[in-house]
C-alpha cells in the first residue's frame, strides 16, 4: 500500500501519458498528444528519482531497460473491442482459462502497434479471487502462471512475424488489495487490512 501511494504521489507530478492503440491509424493520433487511456512513457529522471525513493537502485541498468519505454495499453480495452464480456469479478482474469486466445491477441495487439512492454493480464488474478469460484490452490496459481506464458505466447509470434525487432519486456501485473474487493476500492485506497495481511495477500502472486 505504501509503494502505490508513493508511485501515485510521484507519478501524478509532472508525466506525460503516450497512448499505445491497437488499431494502426489511430496510434499517430495517440502519440502526438497525451492520453491517460493507454499507456505511458517513462522518463529517465522520473525512474531514477522513484528507484531512489523507494531502493531499487540502478533496477532499469540491471533490467537492461532503455528509457523512455513505451508500454502498452489497458488490456481490457482490446479484450472489449474483441467482443470479450468482463462484467464479473474477476474481470479478464476470467479469460486465462476461458479464452486464453483472446489474451494473446490483445498482447499482440499493442505488441504491433508499438508497444515495448506488455503487462500480464493478472491485475484480478489472485489466490483468495479464484478459489472463491471453486479452483483449489494449485489451480488458482497454474492460473497466475498462465498469466506469464500467454504474454510470453504473444511475445514470441510477434517476433517471429517481425524478426528485427526487439526483444519486447514482460512486466507483472499485481493488482492492488482493493481490485480482489471487486467494489472500487483500489480507487480510494481507504480498505483496512495491517501491513501483514497485505504482504500475506500479495506474497504467493509474487512467488
Amino acid at each position: 500500500m505504501w509503494c502505490q501511494r508513493r508511485f501515485k504521489k510521484q507519478y501524478s507530478k509532472g508525466d506525460w501519458w503516450l497512448g499505445v492503440s491497437s488499431h494502426q491509424d489511430s496510434r499517430k493520433q495517440f502519440l502526438s498528444r497525451g492520453s491517460p487511456r493507454f499507456g505511458k512513457v517513462i522518463s529517465n529522471e522520473t525512474i531514477k528519482t522513484s528507484e531512489k525513493k523507494l531502493g531499487f537502485l540502478n533496477f532499469g541498468e540491471k533490467m537492461s531497460i532503455n528509457y523512455p519505454l513505451l508500454l502498452d495499453g489497458g488490456l481490457s480495452n482490446e479484450l472489449e473491442r474483441q467482443g470479450c464480456d468482463l462484467n464479473q469479478k474477476l474481470w479478464s482474469a476470467q479469460l486465462l482459462e476461458s479464452n486464453p486466445e483472446a489474451i494473446i491477441l490483445a498482447h499482440l495487439a499493442y505488441l504491433e502497434s508499438g508497444a515495448e512492454c506488455i503487462i500480464t493480464s493478472s491485475y484480478q488474478a489472485t489466490l483468495p479471487g479464484f478459489m472463491a469460484i471453486g479452483y483449489d490452490e494449485d489451480s488458482a496459481k497454474g492460473l497466475i502462471l498462465k498469466s506469464v506464458q500467454l504474454a510470453e505466447e504473444a511475445r514470441s509470434r510477434f517476433l517471429a512475424l517481425n524478426p528485427p525487432a526487439s526483444k519486447p519486456l514482460i512486466a507483472a501485473s499485481i493488482g492492488p488489495y482493493g481490485a480482489y474487493l471487486a467494489d472500487g476500492s483500489e480507487y480510494r485506497g481507504d480498505y483496512v487490512i495491517s501491513d501483514q495481511d497485505l504482504t500475506d495477500f500479495h506474497q504467493p502472486r509474487i512467488n
